[in-house]
């Protein structure tokens, strides 16, 4: 095979230093899901391509097609790419299979997607069944189970033998696929957790908004909009605002050798005191609106704290009718750092049974380097990480995408600290009672002594009890 050999310096979105909770300077999935599981070959996908960059970026098939493949016909050559995602991105992502199956003579890949859910359950049958696809999109809340399972391919010594260029990434944006010192995963692009706000609110008022800001400060300034306006924080507990919430205080969710939560039921009863009780706060299940729509004018909010992630927004934006702004998931009043942290949006991954795993690292190769992969498909599966790409997507950006692109830069520049270790294999099932106090404090007040008895039911799990 031979490698392409274009070189592109990577960006150095250090991930350094600590900052202050209230610095004004500045595990749901992160990515939008469709309706269910579909199967075709990439070249049918021709009609529904996207038309973003066709004229300018045909220059960039065509040098690909140049420094071509060997002459090898990939006529019989069976090679299936899955990824999860909604009508857009399966349609941009297939207009980026199509783009790279030009290099390579005859070669006609196999594509497979579906909504986030339906996604991984096939994954794992494909997976118990010895059929998983050649290369697959990966999580980074489930890459411990598929390595654990030894379902994934490690990269280490495909990289070393110059098949992928990671020469100009930087080390923390490729930690994320790192699972017990060997690189099972290579990153799409960086996201981070983050809450939505309508910012006219509070300019109409004279407030503003820190970056990384603490519950004290979301709810003092809540307090003031809904007195002046009847505006409320639209609010729901999940596990990715607390995991913010206690890395902010030095803390994480789980032990270091995931065999316990980091965490007593005193953080639990803290965080949650930041609840539905408050008159500013709507509860979720006083919300009969769309999906996405929550700040919309059609209901009285004007702030989202949820598990969201950077690339959501643009679904709030259209959902909502007007642009909005981002600022981190809150902190403790008490915290140590911000608490926020990048995270690969999205992991390219590879089978271990595959039998054209070399393809598989000139796509993944392909997919990290090739300006015009990012030409088609935006940030939708996060910022790229190199810099050049990002120069050159930046003046074709939505507003919503220039909105994410400044957010990540100010994430970057020293306010973001060190992303936590993959939860452990069995986080889900261990959560799950946590998660059920979590939806009855919506509706009756949760005791400190049912939280220690959902940390203690979860402990076993998580000890394999």
């Amino acid at each position: 095979m031979m490698k392409k050999k274009t070189a592109w310096i990577m960006s150095v979105l250090l991930i350094l230093g600590l900052s202050g909770c209230g610095d004004t300077a500045g595990t749901g999935p992160d990515a939008s899901g469709a309706t269910g599981n579909e199967s075709q070959t990439a070249s049918a996908g021709n009609e529904n391509q996207s038309a973003a960059g066709t004229s300018e970026n045909q220059s960039s098939a065509d040098t690909a097609g140049n420094q071509g493949a060997e002459e090898k016909d990939y006529k019989d050559t069976e090679f299936r790419i899955a990824w999860w995602g909604g009508d857009e991105r399966n349609e941009k992502t297939i207009q980026i299979i199509e783009n790279f199956e030009k290099q390579y003579q005859n070669l006609s890949i196999e594509v497979e997607y579906g909504a986030y859910g339906d996604y991984f359950t096939k994954l794992t049958t494909q997976a118990t069944g010895g059929e998983l696809p050649d290369l697959f999109m990966m999580n980074y809340s489930e890459i411990v189970t598929y390595v654990e399972g030894g379902q994934l391919e490690p990269f280490d010594q495909w990289i070393a033998d110059g098949y992928i260029d990671l020469s100009e990434v930087d080390d923390s944006l490729l930690s994320g696929g790192i699972v017990n010192g060997k690189m099972y995963g290579i990153s799409t692009g960086v996201n981070a957790p983050a809450s939505f706000y309508d910012p006219a609110v509070l300019e109409e008022l004279g407030l503003s908004m820190s970056v990384t800001p603490s519950y004290g400060e979301v709810f003092e300034l809540g307090q003031k909009v809904y007195d002046q306006t009847g505006k409320k924080i639209y609010l729901e507990m999940a596990w990715e605002s607390f995991g913010v919430y206690l890395r902010s205080m030095g803390k994480e969710l789980y032990n270091e050798e995931g065999t316990a939560y980091g965490f007593d039921a005193d953080d639990l009863v803290d965080f949650m005191s930041y609840g539905y009780e408050y008159e500013f706060v709507q509860n979720p299940v006083d919300y009969g609106g769309e999906t996405d729509a929550q700040l919309s004018d059609a209901n009285d909010c004007w702030m989202v704290i949820n598990g969201y992630w950077t690339n959501n927004l643009g679904k709030f934006e259209s959902a909502g009718g007007k642009e909005l702004a981002l600022c981190g998931f809150p902190c403790a009043d008490n915290a140590e750092t911000s608490g926020a942290f990048l995270k690969p949006s999205m992991l390219w991954s590879v089978s271990p049974f595959s039998e054209n795993k070399e393809l598989a690292m000139a796509f993944i190769d392909y997919f990290t380097n090739d300006p015009y992969v990012y030409d088609v498909c935006g940030i939708d599966r996060g910022v790229p990480v190199s810099a050049p790409i990002r120069e050159s997507i930046t003046g074709k950006l939505s507003s919503s995408e220039t909105t994410i692109l400044s957010f990540i830069d100010t994430m970057s520049d020293g306010v973001a600290t060190d992303i936590s270790p993959q939860a452990p294999a069995t986080a889900g099932e261990a959560g799950t009672s946590i998660n059920e106090l979590f939806e009855k404090a919506r509706y009756d007040k949760v005791t400190k002594e049912e939280l220690e008895q959902a940390i203690e039911k979860g402990n076993a799990v998580l000890q394999g009890k």
